[in-house]
Formats: structure tokens, sequence, C-alpha cells
């Protein structure tokens, strides 16, 4: 499962990589078209990486609550609800520590 994580966030920063890229042609391209000014172009791409990294947020944050809702429906457990159990196992292991120390005290007197 970690494994795809990686690859699917990899895919995705290759493909984040490739459409910087071709923005960068792009506007250099309409800069010696004269279509923008160098500015403006610079101003165009950077318009064009910061929604481009909220896109990127936004899906990162949708795919991570895919794989909790996927993992929860397989019967996977949350680190919380292990700790939870790890907490409720060592208050029994305690308590019956407890039991057994007063059942040996009984069969002394």
């Amino acid at each position: 499962m970690k494994k795809l994580f990686e690859d699917i966030v990899l895919t995705g920063l290759g493909t984040l990589v490739v459409t910087k890229e071709k923005a960068e042609e792009l506007v250099e391209k309409m800069i010696k078209q004269g279509d923008v000014t160098r500015e403006e172009g610079k101003e165009l791409l950077n318009k064009f990486i910061e929604k481009t990294e909220e896109g990127g947020s936004r899906l990162s944050e949708h795919f991570l609550e895919e794989l909790k809702q996927r993992l929860n429906k397989a019967g996977f457990v949350t680190r919380e609800e292990l700790d939870d159990i790890k907490s409720r196992l060592d208050h029994l292991e305690h308590r019956l520590d407890e039991i057994k120390e007063e059942k040996k005290e009984e069969s002394n007197e």
C-alpha cells in the first residue's frame, strides 16, 4: 500500500514537473511572439504554479481521505484506535496483576 501511495505521488509530481516545463515553454513562446511582456509572462507563470500547487494540495487531501476510507472498510484500524486498545489492555493486565496479588495474600492468611 505504501509503495502504491509513493508511486501515485511520484507520478503526480512528475506530471507537475512536465506541466510546469510546458507552461514555461508556452510563456516563452508568447514573449517571443510579442503577445506578452517578460514581466506579464512571469506573472502568468507564477499564477499557473500557484494554482497548480493549490490543486495538487486538494488532490492530495482527497487521495488521503479516500485511502483512509478504503483502509477502514478493509478492516484496518487507525493509530488512535490501536493506541486506545493498547491502553485498555495495559489497564486490564494491571488489574489482573492486582487480583492475583489479592488472591495470593488471601491464601497466605
